[in-house]
């Protein structure tokens, strides 16, 4: 791998555990994002323990809650770098350990219209 692959990749892992971080503050109820969730809107829905949500407003939401998030490692994020990042990395398998489960839960014909889903898991 070469100089700028390996920085592109710590570049993306940052950007990736920033993502996860609000997962976290979510599954843990943290009132600063569950309120931020309540007041952003858009295609987001708080029902009995799960964040529902379509993808690009998650992206503007995480940008909106953390604009850092944005240019963490140097780099700027955009949306399809950001949807990669949740494909890319083993997303489900680090949020599992948090008790949280992200999943599709209404397919809409693309990516983009899908509506997604955070949610905790009762523990076991």
């Amino acid at each position: 791998m070469s100089e700028s692959e390996s920085e592109r990749q710590n570049e993306n892992e940052l950007q990736h555990n920033h993502l996860i971080q609000i997962f976290k503050r979510y599954l843990t109820q943290d009132q600063a994002v569950i309120n931020a969730i309540i007041q952003f809107e858009k295609s987001f829905k708080l029902d009995d323990g799960s964040w529902l949500f379509t993808l690009p407003d998650l992206f503007d939401f995480c940008c909106q809650l953390s604009p850092e998030f944005l240019d963490l490692g140097g780099s700027n994020l955009n949306y399809q770098s950001f949807r990669k990042l949740l494909y890319q990395y083993p997303t489900n398998q680090i949020i599992s350990a948090e008790q949280g489960l992200f999943e599709l839960v209404e397919d809409r014909g693309h990516i983009d219209r899908n509506i997604y889903t955070l949610t905790r898991q009762q523990k076991k």
